[in-house]
C-alpha cells in the first residue's frame, strides 16, 4: 500500500482545490493507527448516551457563545436551493 496517498486512484484529474483537500485528509490520517482487535464506532460527545440527536446538534450550533466566526442561525435550516431542485425533491 502506498504512503501519503499514492495508492489512491482517481477517475479524472483532480482540481487544485480537490488536491488541497486530499492533502488535508492525508495530514488528518497521518496519526491514525488501525487496530485489528478493536471495535470501530463513532461517539457523539454532545450527549451523555454518546448517540447523535438533532436536538443536541441544534443546541450546539445555536447556544454556543459567539467565538470566532458566529453561526448564522437562520442559515441552519434555510438553504439557498434553486426552485427546480426544491420542486424535484
Amino acid at each position: 500500500m502506498g504512503e501519503g496517498g499514492e495508492a489512491w486512484r482517481w477517475r479524472r484529474r483532480l482540481f487544485v482545490w480537490e488536491e488541497e483537500m486530499v492533502g488535508e485528509l492525508i495530514l488528518l490520517l497521518a496519526n491514525v493507527t488501525m487496530q485489528v482487535n478493536k471495535e470501530d464506532k463513532w461517539l457523539w460527545t454532545l450527549e451523555s448516551s454518546n448517540t447523535f440527536t438533532v436536538r443536541s446538534l441544534y443546541n450546539f450550533l445555536t447556544i454556543q457563545p459567539q467565538v470566532g466566526l458566529p453561526v448564522d442561525v437562520s442559515s441552519i435550516w434555510h438553504k439557498d436551493v434553486p426552485l427546480k431542485v426544491v420542486m424535484f425533491a
